[in-house]
């Protein structure tokens, strides 16, 4: 169970690290057909999101280290 939660870890890390790139305001990563507000707002709250997941899943990783 060790090896699932090193991968856990690090794709929480990236997860969160992409998160940071959305918040900061770069939108050239999402698909324009599926993507439709481009305002900071909106780049601001999906960032929050995407790093809220990679939180979730980086804790997850590490719970299953010790488990």
């Amino acid at each position: 169970m060790s090896n699932f939660g090193f991968l856990l870890i690090i794709f929480g890390i990236l997860t969160i690290l992409f998160g940071i790139y959305i918040y900061k305001g770069h939108d050239n990563l999402l698909g324009k057909g599926y993507y439709k507000k481009e305002t900071k707002e909106y780049l601001r709250y999906l960032g929050k999101t995407i790093i809220y997941v990679g939180l979730s899943t980086l804790i997850c990783g590490i719970i299953s280290l010790f488990v």
